[in-house]
């Protein structure tokens, strides 16, 4: 049970340690536009503690502000595996309703905000809504900076692809105490 006990912590672990990585370059990618983005805002449902937030971007459309609420998911637990392997971003898209959207977008629409669960596959996926904010975020970037928006497309992906990576890698490793990388 012990050796059960660990393999849960340091899986966890990593799990929020690649959700802040990618907080952290989805971050960076916005202040390169000027977005203003705040990490991880308190306050903003009423009476909670709560912190739907990992990245508060204000006057985002319309004067609404944008809460963009990252997770990370694997396509391959065994309550996603079967729909996953038929649905493309199955495991993302209910892991963000359900996880996500069922439980904060009512909250935060009702304080004036845009609500955007921002969800990773391990795999490299994303959940169906944060396409348009990808698109949006690439092209401001683009237009900011004067660069092709492919080579902006790139960088993001890039970027983003070996965070997810370098979590999986982690992960394996781990399960096997005896390798090291030393």
């Amino acid at each position: 049970m012990c050796c059960l006990s660990y393999i849960i912590k340091s899986w966890t672990f990593m799990v929020i340690m690649q959700q802040f990585a990618l907080r952290d370059s989805f971050y960076e990618f916005c202040l390169n536009v000027a977005w203003g983005p705040i990490k991880e805002k308190p306050f903003l449902l009423p009476y909670s503690s709560e912190r739907p937030a990992d990245i508060f971007i204000p006057n985002f459309s319309a004067g609404k502000g944008l809460v963009v609420d990252f997770a990370c998911t694997c396509p391959i637990q065994q309550n996603y595996v079967r729909q996953a392997s038929q649905t493309l971003a199955f495991a993302c898209n209910q892991y963000a309703q359900v996880n996500k959207y069922d439980v904060y977008q009512d909250r935060v629409i009702s304080e004036g905000h845009s609500y955007l669960p921002f969800v990773f596959q391990s795999f490299g996926g994303t959940s169906g809504d944060s396409h348009e904010l990808i698109k949006k975020l690439i092209s401001s970037i683009s237009t900011r900076l004067s660069e092709p928006k492919s080579v902006v497309a790139i960088s993001f992906y890039e970027k983003n692809s070996c965070i997810l990576m370098r979590s999986v890698a982690k992960s394996l490793i781990s399960r096997f105490p005896e390798f090291s990388l030393a």
